[in-house]
């Protein structure tokens, strides 16, 4: 099946789960209500943090697996799923008491303590059975089964919803959500054994360590784990640290509801990205100069598409949440929509640049950025949130995107893109990000007008118009400064 076909089947099941997620949160706050959803965010964002306590099993077994099955090593490959399962078990066993003792211990309001014991149980569960997931998971993307892989993507959400929204309007509590998000787990996990099961008749759900198999795993989840944990520090302190501020459980909803839809953005056009690193490895081998003409092309390319796509859709966050929310729409919701556009599509482009650090294996360079946006969001979360609300957060996350902006660009020059055209980059870079910018801001304005309230519907269509038309202005200018078409001028 070819990388075309891999990829589409990828991002329409993620189009689908995204979805799913849209339909669900209306009737979900309407049935639970907005503190008792801010409650599962809340949770939800903890999970996060045991999660990035244990290292990338899945990424290092998918590795290894590919690497066997490519050379005939049947045995081999069998060895690396059993022994990522037997680890995989380890883990979840320490994930689980870590979730039961955060049951325990946190406190938050708007929930009593036996619901918030019971939310982390089953929360240990869910992420039990996802790290037993990835051992399945790695072995179908290993053989390239990605149509199965997408079709549990999307299975796993919509069963997920399902018994969360009828678990929802009976019982009327955060337990619903998080019961429906390991209902789909148990669907996912369901699912992958059987594909397993039916596709290779050597396939055994049984956990075996391997000594040899385990220190390879192992080895190469280390080396990713630092920058896992700080991008998870760096992608939901703010969240996590809003009730430190004294702003209660509902404002993690306020906020968090219209985050998503910049994140949504981001997260649909983000399997363009891995379409970058082969043909930067290539260039990488080919020698710098190449590789850093092809890494300001890729960035240039990189810096459209977030401008365009997500940028200046951001813009038009009031018309989109009132369609969506109707009443229900956070107060403060179109401005944290605007600012976390301008956020995610910094973000999009940082993502693009620093595959130029994995193409060479020095991922560990990227670290001090990363960290340096970890610490700043750490520190100023709680302030900024006491003195400007949810909103200035919003704002404070935009900013320390923007902050690093050149001091990366030159960081990246001097480590691993010696020959990358700095000033010609910056001349043709920054243009885009500024009209985005200026456009997402004035659609913003035009948004609050009394005709775009009346008519939200007719106010989105002319988002998608203003994106696609700055989308095609930013493609015919590259084109018409490429020199073939420089030449072909009269």
């Amino acid at each position: 099946m070819s990388k075309v076909a891999n990829s589409a089947y990828l991002i329409a099941a993620n189009a689908a789960a995204t979805a799913i997620q849209f339909v669900s949160v209306p009737l979900l706050l309407r049935w639970i209500g907005k503190p008792a959803y801010g409650v599962y965010l809340y949770v939800a964002v903890v999970a996060v943090y045991v999660g990035v306590a244990t290292p990338g099993l899945y990424n290092a077994a998918q590795k290894l697996l590919t690497e066997r099955f490519a050379a005939g090593d049947e045995e081999g490959a069998w060895r690396v799923q059993q022994t990522q399962l037997a680890m995989a078990l380890a883990f979840a066993a320490v994930s689980a008491l870590a979730f039961l003792a955060l049951g325990l211990v946190l406190r938050l309001d708007g929930v009593d303590r036996p619901t918030l014991a019971w939310m982390f149980a089953l929360y240990a569960c869910a992420y039990a059975l996802a790290l037993v997931n990835g051992a399945l998971v790695a072995v179908l993307s290993a053989r390239e089964m990605f149509r199965s892989v997408a079709i549990r993507q999307s299975l796993e959400p919509l069963a997920g919803a399902t018994v969360a929204l009828a678990l929802a309007y009976f019982v009327r509590t955060p337990i619903a959500v998080v019961t429906g998000g390991l209902i789909g787990s148990m669907t996912g996990f369901a699912l992958n054994a059987l594909t397993l099961r039916r596709s290779f008749p050597r396939f055994r759900l049984r956990p075996r360590f391997d000594r040899s198999a385990a220190s390879e795993i192992w080895a190469i989840s280390l080396r990713g784990w630092p920058q896992a944990i700080v991008l998870a520090v760096a992608g939901s302190a703010d969240r996590m640290l809003l009730p430190a501020a004294g702003l209660g459980s509902a404002s993690i909803a306020d906020y968090t509801i219209p985050y998503r839809l910049p994140e949504t953005l981001n997260r649909l056009l983000s399997p363009a990205l891995a379409t970058v690193v082969p043909e930067l490895t290539r260039q990488n081998a080919a020698g710098p100069r190449g590789f850093a003409e092809k890494l300001h092309r890729y960035g240039l390319q990189s810096m459209l598409l977030a401008s365009a796509l997500i940028l200046v859709p951001s813009g038009f966050g009031g018309p989109f949440l009132k369609l969506w929310l109707g009443d229900q729409a956070p107060r403060e919701g179109a401005a944290i929509v605007l600012a976390i556009g301008f956020y995610f599509a910094l973000n999009y482009y940082y993502n693009l640049m620093v595959k130029a650090f994995v193409a060479q294996g020095r991922m560990h360079l990227a670290v001090p950025f990363s960290l340096f946006n970890a610490v700043a969001t750490l520190a100023l979360t709680v302030p900024v949130a006491r003195a400007y609300g949810i909103q200035g957060v919003a704002w404070m996350n935009a900013a320390i995107n923007l902050a690093q902006f050149g001091a990366f660009l030159v960081y990246l020059r001097r480590t691993v893109a010696p020959g990358f055209p700095l000033a010609e980059h910056l001349r043709r870079c920054l243009p885009l990000l500024l009209a985005g910018a200026g456009l997402a801001w004035g659609a913003h304005l035009w948004c609050s007008t009394p005709w775009a309230g009346r008519h939200p519907l007719a106010a989105l269509a002319v988002g998608a118009g203003l994106s696609l038309a700055f989308l095609a202005s930013g493609i015919a200018l590259r084109l018409a400064d490429k020199p073939e078409w420089r030449r072909s001028r009269p």
